[in-house]
C-alpha cells in the first residue's frame, strides 16, 4: 500500500500502520478508512475479534469507511481422501454469527 500511494503521489494523505490488530487501541474519531484485509479471521479469540470491530466503529469518522474483507465457515478437505482438515486460522465464525457482531 506504501508503495502504491507513492507511485501515485497520494503517500501524503495515506498513513499506513502495521500492528498486532488484536492489541492495536485505535483512537476514537481518528480515520475516515480503515482497511482489514484477511485479518481479522487470525486474531486470538472471538471476544478479540468483537473488541475489534468494536474499535474500528468507533475509529472511524463520522461518514467514514470500514472495509473489512474476511473469511468465515472455511472448511478445508484433503482431496484424494476426502478427509476434513483442521481449518488453518484461529476464529472460524459462522457467516451469520459474523455479520451480527
Amino acid at each position: 500500500m506504501k508503495l502504491d500511494s507513492e507511485e501515485y503521489e497520494v503517500e501524503e494523505v495515506i498513513e499506513t500502520k502495521k500492528a498486532d490488530i488484536g492489541h492495536y487501541e485505535i483512537t476514537k474519531n481518528e480515520y475516515d478508512f480503515i482497511v482489514a484485509v484477511s485479518t481479522l479471521e487470525h486474531v486470538e479469540s472471538e471476544d478479540i475479534f468483537e473488541s475489534v470491530i468494536r474499535q474500528m466503529a468507533l475509529g472511524t469518522k463520522n461518514e467514514g469507511i470500514n472495509c473489512i474483507i474476511v473469511n468465515s465457515e472455511v472448511e478445508e478437505i484433503d482431496i484424494e481422501c476426502n478427509k476434513k482438515l483442521d481449518v488453518m486460522m484461529e476464529i472460524n465464525i459462522k457467516t451469520e454469527d459474523m455479520i451480527n457482531k
